[in-house]
Formats: C-alpha cells, sequence, structure tokens
C-alpha cells in the first residue's frame, strides 16, 4: 500500500514542467477531485509557460516587433501573454489553499501534510492569525 500514489494521474497530458508541478503537489497532498482540476489547470499554465518562455529565448534580440503603421514597433504579444498565463497559473495554485510544508507551528491551523490530513481555518483561528500579523502580538 505504501507504493499507492495518493492522487490518481491527471487526465490531461501534461509536458515536462507540468509533470513536474504535478508531482511535487500531488505527491504529497492528498486533493480531492476539484482541487485535482485546479492543479490540473496549474500544470497546463506550467506548460504553456515553458514553451512561450522558450518562443521569446529565440526572439530575444527582437523583442520589439514591427506594428500595424510603417516605421512603428510594439512589445512582443508572446511577453504579456506569459505574464496572464503566469498570474492565471499563482491564481490557480493560491486557490489550492495548501498549507506551508515549513510551517510547522500550531498557528497555521494545518496538520502535517506527511499523513494526509488536512483541515480548513475557522473563522476564529484565521482571525487571531489576522490580528497578530495586523497588530504585531
Amino acid at each position: 500500500m505504501a507504493d499507492e500514489p495518493l492522487n490518481p494521474p491527471p487526465r490531461v497530458p501534461l509536458g515536462t514542467d507540468g509533470t513536474a508541478l504535478w508531482e511535487s503537489i500531488a505527491d504529497v497532498y492528498v486533493l480531492t477531485p476539484g482541487e485535482r482540476e485546479i492543479l490540473a489547470q496549474a500544470c497546463a499554465c506550467a506548460d504553456t509557460i515553458a514553451r512561450l518562455d522558450k518562443l521569446l529565448a529565440e526572439a530575444e534580440p527582437d523583442l520589439m516587433i514591427p506594428g500595424n503603421r510603417p516605421g512603428t514597433f510594439v512589445l512582443h504579444p508572446a511577453i504579456s501573454e506569459r505574464r496572464m498565463v503566469a498570474a492565471l497559473q499563482a491564481q490557480s495554485i493560491a486557490r489550492l489553499r495548501l498549507p506551508d510544508l515549513d510551517d510547522e507551528d500550531e498557528e497555521s491551523g494545518a496538520a502535517s501534510p506527511a499523513n494526509g490530513e488536512r483541515r480548513p481555518m475557522s473563522r476564529s483561528e484565521s482571525g487571531r492569525i489576522a490580528a497578530r500579523a495586523r497588530w504585531g502580538r
């Protein structure tokens, strides 16, 4: 049973970067089906970012491309696309609300991921942590 994965494999094929992200999260945390979908979206974003990075590396000397009017130049559209995909990936990972592996104190409200347990913070725990962060107590 120890060799059994915590989560099923992703339902969509992933590239190298997406697979690495999937394994870094799905091999540590037990995820619900909804969380696995969110993670799959973040992994697809990781693959898209890798493709855009490769495209931009090939076009590096020419990050400005000719615009619609003669003599004008605009920023390569892959730059803004990469920024948008990176923002989507960050939002997707944040939506997972994974407990921090480095934060072992009781204030976090999260159990150790090694035992597979994870519970959301209660409103009072969340409020206590927010008050301590704001007021420094």
